[in-house]
């Protein structure tokens, strides 16, 4: 028995009407390559699907394609709450602390010393923040808290920077960061301080289990978020101002068309300092978009 016939004999509306169809799904697509570059593959569609169906219930629509049929009757000003919604959705991508800890490693024993203690780094498309937090983490170890260096951050995801600023995580996998970091950078809720202040040994057991530390949660220290700057911005619109010592761009490139990739990658080239590096993640390379003698590694590329 088909699955529109159970539904129609347990009172319950049409399964069909709840899958996104082909031409809205279409229309998705084109939407977000617009706005960020970004292919969406045929095999993502119930993907998609599953991540609109709370918007549309959200914006009272009776399915995702009453919602997508509603964003087609908008104007195309992308600055609107209705499309910061739908990229809200769509490019919700997961982030944690020390991914890739060998670009870490890298901006800690190479890139750190060469730069002035008043650099400015950035992290383009930093999601929900801890990438941007892992390297004021470096920063701040190795020219103090009190330098003039600073991070900026952007996302184009209004939901994403909103999570970053608020700079807590209740549920997250710290087990990669340095005990000094988790130490020093991270406020611990007061009945934790307290526990530490009466047993060591609380101390040691935080260190041996960091995973504990989930149930608590946990927030940067406010000298360090003071030192962040998390801007909103579409970085294929956005002129870039600042000068940047060291920018991190990673797992954005390898979502896009190779044109527009090609294009951020140029523009982020220029907004380096001379000899500034820019950082891709491993499953992308820059040995396409950049010349050879400009490139450290496949993923590593420095302004000649």
């Amino acid at each position: 028995m088909c699955a529109d016939v159970v539904a129609q004999n347990q009172g319950c509306s049409s399964f069909t009407q709840h899958i996104l169809r082909e031409n809205n799904f279409v229309c998705v697509r084109y939407w977000i390559n617009e706005l960020t570059g970004r292919h969406i593959d045929e095999f993502e569609r119930f993907t998609i699907q599953s991540r609109l169906a709370p918007c549309a219930e959200r914006s009272g629509f009776a399915n995702v394609n009453h919602y997508v049929e509603f964003l087609g009757s908008q104007t195309a000003d992308f600055s609107l709450p209705c499309w910061q919604e739908l990229m809200d959705a769509v490019l919700e991508t997961e982030t944690w602390f020390r991914r890739e800890a060998k670009h870490f490693n890298f901006l800690k024993q190479i890139l750190l010393p060469v730069i002035p203690d008043d650099a400015i780094l950035l992290s383009a498309g930093c999601g929900d923040g801890e990438e941007a937090f892992d390297m004021a983490f470096e920063c701040a170890d190795y020219f103090g808290i009190n330098a003039g260096w600073q991070v900026d951050a952007f996302d184009i995801r209004t939901e994403a920077i909103r999570s970053a600023k608020l700079a807590y995580w209740n549920n997250v996998d710290c087990a990669s960061l340095p005990d000094k970091f988790l130490d020093s950078y991270f406020e611990k809720q007061e009945s934790e301080k307290q526990e530490s202040e009466k047993q060591e040994s609380e101390k040691q057991l935080f260190h041996k289990h960091k995973l504990g530390i989930q149930k608590q949660g946990l927030n940067v220290i406010p000298e360090i978020r003071e030192k962040v700057t998390f801007i909103c911005q579409n970085l294929l619109e956005v002129h870039i101002a600042n000068r940047y010592c060291v920018i991190f761009c990673r797992n954005l490139l390898m979502d896009m068309e190779k044109t527009i990739a090609r294009r951020v990658v140029s523009k982020l080239m220029d907004a380096l300092t001379p000899d500034g590096v820019l950082i891709v993640s491993y499953t992308e390379t820059l040995e396409e978009f950049v010349q050879p003698n400009a490139l450290i590694s496949p993923t590593i590329a420095r302004k000649i």
